[in-house]
């Protein structure tokens, strides 16, 4: 399949080092497969890089940091099915007949074409925003024939722990694929939620020394090519906070 790396710029210095002394980001094949199965391909993004990647059916994919995707070398199957962890934008490549599935964080996301984000890091709901077009969402090994049907500029949100899966009628898609571009923005984004995106961005461990401050709220625009103390001193001073830092952790707490 043709593909081409991107490295999302200057995310911070860490990432350089770590670039210089590895991959950003690991290909590789299974080697071993039983008679008839396909080859697969994975392919795996490092902290704070992005990946472009063109599937063997012409299907163009945007992956996240911190994110794996494993597809088979050639579709093959009535059905083209993907497995993702993390994040990723899919422009589809409309084949009739031949719905592309994504599998993630306990959900299947159908298509035959269309563009849409879907993010499915452990630990956090899923989320899947369309761009164009629309998906069938459902939740297998629960009730497959139960599907969510989701359109344009709508967005599922799938809870884990309840099996809950709710659809929002308005979404503005290119907020959550504003990553893409080196963005991040967040709409009355809990705390909790914006550290751990920051801490894939920056390779950082964040850490909050006040549980109060887990119910706070951020709304904001933040580039991912600004020194990383920026981004969290204008956080800070949205929710009257301070921080502190040690090589590789950085603590909030209230002022």
């Amino acid at each position: 399949a043709g593909s081409r790396r991107r490295t999302a710029g200057r995310w911070l210095a860490a990432a350089a080092v770590a670039a210089a002394v590895g991959a950003a980001w690991l290909f590789s094949r299974n080697t071993v497969r039983a008679p008839g199965q396909p080859q697969y391909v994975t392919v795996k993004t490092a902290i704070g890089t992005l990946r472009e990647l063109t599937l063997p059916d012409s299907t163009h994919v945007w992956m996240n940091a911190a994110g794996t995707l494993k597809y088979p070398e050639t579709f093959t199957n009535a059905e083209r099915d993907v497995y993702l962890k993390g994040e990723a934008f899919f422009q589809v490549a409309p084949l009739k007949d031949h719905p592309f599935i994504v599998h993630a964080g306990g959900l299947e996301t159908e298509v035959l074409g269309t563009s849409f984000n879907v993010s499915a890091y452990e630990s956090e709901a899923v989320t899947v925003v369309v761009a164009t077009g629309k998906v069938g969402i459902s939740i297998p090994r629960r009730d497959r024939r139960n599907i969510l049907t989701v359109s344009a500029n709508q967005m599922a949100t799938y809870e884990r722990g309840r099996h809950a899966l709710v659809r929002s009628e308005q979404a503005d898609w290119q907020r959550y694929a504003a990553w893409r571009a080196g963005k991040l923005v967040f709409n009355h984004t809990s705390l909790p939620q914006v550290l751990r995106t920051l801490g894939r961005v920056f390779n950082l461990h964040f850490e909050m020394a006040d549980k109060a401050l887990s119910t706070r709220q951020i709304t904001g625009e933040f580039d991912v090519h600004e020194p990383p103390e920026l981004v969290v001193k204008a956080i800070c001073l949205s929710i009257d906070a301070d921080y502190t830092r040690t090589p590789g952790r950085l603590v909030i707490r209230k002022k």
